[in-house]
């Protein structure tokens, strides 16, 4: 029987862990007050997402890559959300990680819940020969399968223009067969080719835009606000670990992950 579900995307930050990664290494640092400034400047959109990125990770310029992971160290996982990974990819279904974190922890994360994700799509720290930090590229950074790190500076490729959201198609869902040959030929570099400043639902379609998948092949799982277009971009949504009205609201389901955990049997009898 071909699966109901093909992929299932999943925030990391106060969804998978608890606790937010900005917050614990800018607390590390003692830059946490600091970078506020920045973070105001984002939400009154004065700056670009990207710009965002850019200026709060010029506070940690100098650091090393050790220091940068221990600081977000211990990673304490939420309850329950390591047994519904295991219990989705056991049913074959793709594991996607989507944040607005940092990359460097999502493969931590990865790690620590013993899962093999896809791919993961998050903001990348660029360090130089000797582990510095020296720079970030904001929302256009991703691995894939390898756990290697690949990215796509949109602002380098000329004559690229962001597609919206209207722009990418969503297709029926594929045959087997075809799916399996288009995960062999997945590119990261392709996917994300002209793409800056975009939302997780943007991201979403793209992505199944290149595996020839529809929303109703995909589930997603997320806290905040951030995650909202995600949501809309899936058949199946659930709002874990959150009491916020336009979150729950915007989920198709609002529960923990043993509930979860019930509701996804039932979708994979």
């Amino acid at each position: 029987m071909t699966n109901k579900y093909k992929v299932a995307f999943f925030d990391v930050d106060d969804t998978l862990t608890i606790g937010n990664v900005w917050q614990k290494v800018h607390s590390s640092f003692k830059t946490l007050e600091h970078s506020l400034k920045h973070w105001k400047q984002f939400r009154a959109k004065e700056i670009t997402y990207s710009q965002w990125i850019e200026k709060d990770v010029a506070f940690w310029i100098g650091k090393t890559r050790a220091e940068v992971i221990s600081a977000f160290k211990p990673i304490k996982l939420v309850p329950g959300a390591s047994e519904a990974l295991h219990f989705l990819q056991s049913q074959g279904v793709l594991i996607v990680l989507i944040s607005g974190g940092l990359l460097c922890n999502c493969v931590e994360v990865a790690k620590s819940l013993d899962i093999e994700p896809f791919a993961i799509f998050s903001n990348e720290l660029i360090f130089s020969e000797d582990e510095k930090v020296f720079g970030a590229i904001g929302k256009c950074s991703a691995i894939h399968t390898d756990l290697e790190p690949k990215h796509v500076d949109a602002h380098e490729i000329e004559g690229v223009d962001s597609p919206s959201v209207d722009d990418i198609s969503s297709p029926t869902s594929p045959d087997k067969a075809s799916f399996e040959q288009l995960k062999k030929s997945f590119s990261i570099d392709h996917m994300l080719k002209g793409l800056t400043d975009i939302s997780k639902g943007e991201f979403v379609r793209r992505f199944c835009s290149e595996l020839g998948l529809s929303k109703d092949d995909v589930i997603s799982v997320g806290d905040g606000m951030i995650d909202i277009t995600l949501f809309k971009e899936s058949k199946l949504s659930f709002a874990v670990n959150t009491i916020n009205p336009s979150v729950i609201e915007a989920a198709s389901h609002h529960c923990d992950y043993k509930e979860m955990i019930s509701i996804l049997k039932a979708e994979f009898p």
